[in-house]
């Protein structure tokens, strides 16, 4: 998908005393930019996008002496005590550059989504949203050819197949049960972010030197997170989701995806902590002839935690900020 610049704040004089009843003319006042895409999800790139939309973000070596290539990412929901930025990223658009194409560098933009799902026996699937300032870079500068080949046959890819989930009662996971991909339908976790719609700061101009065609934004501020899991279960027996739901029982999740070996004992793995849930709704079905229950937890923040969510990754990637 190409990235969609469009101004957010065009304006013209059909409300004026001009005697005609219709607009004579009009102006731009601001700018935007956005794209969504969806892709598969490997271990190697999702930690960026995890990044994009959660902010809060650290690294650690489980093994510095005997798996130096293992490298466990911790990602959290921005501390908005310290900032309210989000961490920015440039997006390219390349359409055949060499011969007249598209080559336009958007620069940062920030997340406004990321959701992925698993199912079935394939791939898992993300999606993800951007938005940014209406800013371009034409040329961007960029060699696409670099950055394919950097990328090529290096990556390990999670699928619905490596897929687990634990639940046990709040606190501390107690008398836990857990589902292997066998049981485990499908799995969903996403991210929705929430910007201050007009903070632009000191003003930028679209087209420079020309104050009249428009302002960018500096920056795009957080106003909000929102997190969401869901899952479809082969039904079990007395239905316990049921009976969680109707008594509001504080439970915990650990969503697992357990991809090829590293190095030592350490595999490809992404794994979503919830600290503190209760079951929003349970409802029941059938799947290819399997009775189901599909499950929307609601997730809330732990106090004895200090935490609502996180999400851990297993990988080779040293680090995401560098």
């Amino acid at each position: 998908p190409l990235v969609q610049v469009v101004p957010v704040g065009r304006r013209n004089n059909a409300g004026y005393s001009g005697g005609l009843g219709f607009p004579t003319e009009t102006w731009l006042e601001a700018w935007s930019s956005s794209v969504g895409y969806n892709l598969d999800l490997a271990s190697q790139n999702v930690g960026r996008y995890l990044l994009a939309s959660m902010g809060g973000y650290a690294v650690s070596q489980p093994d510095s002496v005997g798996n130096p290539t293992v490298y466990k990412h911790t990602f959290t929901p921005l501390d908005r005590r310290t900032t309210v930025q989000l961490p920015a990223f440039g997006v390219l658009n390349q359409l055949n550059p060499s011969n007249s194409g598209i080559n336009s560098l958007f620069p940062s933009m920030v997340c406004d989504s990321f959701r992925f799902d698993s199912n079935g026996k394939g791939r898992v699937n993300g999606d993800v949203a951007w938005t940014g300032s209406g800013e371009e870079t034409v040329p961007s500068g960029v060699t696409w050819s670099t950055h394919v080949n950097s990328v090529q046959n290096a990556l390990n890819y999670f699928y619905h197949t490596q897929a687990s989930l634990k639940i046990g009662d709040y606190p501390s996971m107690g008398t836990p049960t857990t589902w292997s991909v066998c049981d485990l339908l499908r799995m969903s976790f996403g991210v929705q972010n929430s910007h201050a719609q007009d903070d632009y700061g000191c003003a930028r101009y679209k087209v420079s030197g020309d104050t009249e065609k428009g302002v960018m934004r500096n920056h795009y501020l957080l106003q909000s997170q929102a997190f969401s899991m869901d899952f479809t279960l082969k039904l079990q027996a007395n239905n316990p989701q049921h009976t969680a739901m109707v008594s509001q029982s504080p439970l915990e999740f650990e969503a697992v995806l357990t991809g090829n070996l590293i190095s030592g004992t350490y595999y490809h793995q992404l794994k979503v902590i919830s600290y503190l849930t209760k079951y929003d709704t349970v409802q029941r079905g059938f799947d290819n002839g399997f009775a189901t229950v599909q499950v929307t937890p609601q997730l809330l923040y732990s106090n004895s935690d200090n935490q609502i969510i996180q999400v851990e990754l297993i990988n080779n990637i040293p680090s995401y900020i560098t």
